[in-house]
Order: C-alpha cells, then sequence, then structure tokens
C-alpha cells in the first residue's frame, strides 16, 4: 500500500533500523529506498525506544535492541522483523 505524507511524499511505508553497530546506514539507505520505502535510523537502547520509534513502521531490523512481546504487540503496521546476525534470543517469536 502506497501511503502519502503532509509533504506530498509518497511511499511504500517506513522501515526502522532499531540499532546497529555499523555506524552508519549508507549500505542499507539505497536498498530499502530503492524499493519505495521510508528508513528510520536510530541507536535504541530499550524495548520502550523500540516501541517508541517503530510504533507505525512497517518492518522493523535490529542488531541488538530487544523486541519483545510488549513491542510486537504496540506495532500498528509491522510485517516483518528482522535481525542482523544469528539467533533470535532478542526477538520474540
Amino acid at each position: 500500500m502506497t501511503r502519502t505524507d503532509d509533504n506530498g511524499t509518497r511511499s511504500n511505508g517506513t522501515v526502522l533500523i532499531a540499532d546497529s553497530d555499523f555506524g552508519d546506514v549508507d549500505i542499507e539507505r539505497p536498498i530499502i529506498e530503492d524499493a519505495g520505502f521510508e528508513l528510520v535510523a536510530a541507536q535504541c537502547k530499550s524495548e520502550e525506544e523500540v516501541i517508541e520509534k517503530g510504533r507505525d513502521a512497517d518492518g522493523v531490523l535490529t542488531q541488538y535492541a530487544r523486541v519483545g512481546s510488549r513491542a510486537i504487540d504496540a506495532f500498528t503496521r509491522c510485517r516483518v522483523i528482522a535481525r542482523y546476525g544469528t539467533g533470535v534470543d532478542i526477538v520474540d517469536v
């Protein structure tokens, strides 16, 4: 579904990078934006911050920030949660 924001910018939605230790999102930005999504990069330190930044995101990408059941329940549009790295110990499956 394409959305139009208050400035008239069209987007397929928003992807939140909740946190990472890669220094920047220069690799991710063109991939996400070329797919028609807006990228929001944050450095969330808690699940509460993930909820605050990602409540209306369509996708969440995280490295260390916990995405537990509280966050998942609070997300209003999230369709995918992905993790940088291996394992799912920080994502409530």
